[in-house]
């Protein structure tokens, strides 16, 4: 694992932490994480159930990154 894979992983697990706390956007970035292959594998559909997750809960921004996929 290299630096930038430390780094990622690490910015994955606080948003995961933040998402669970119930904090919208932090759920869109974990959507864009799982996107995007970063910190974690890509899953593309785990990434739309993220974003549909952060849009249900009020993040009108997660509706783009839904449209992106």
């Amino acid at each position: 694992m290299n630096m930038a894979d430390a780094d990622d992983a690490a910015v994955f697990t606080r948003f995961e932490k933040a998402s669970e706390a119930g904090h919208p956007l932090a759920t869109a970035h974990l959507a864009l994480c799982y996107s995007w292959g970063r910190g974690v594998p890509q899953d593309y559909g785990r990434a739309a159930a993220l974003y549909q997750q952060s849009l249900d809960k009020g993040n009108f921004w997660a509706a783009s990154g839904l449209a992106s996929l």
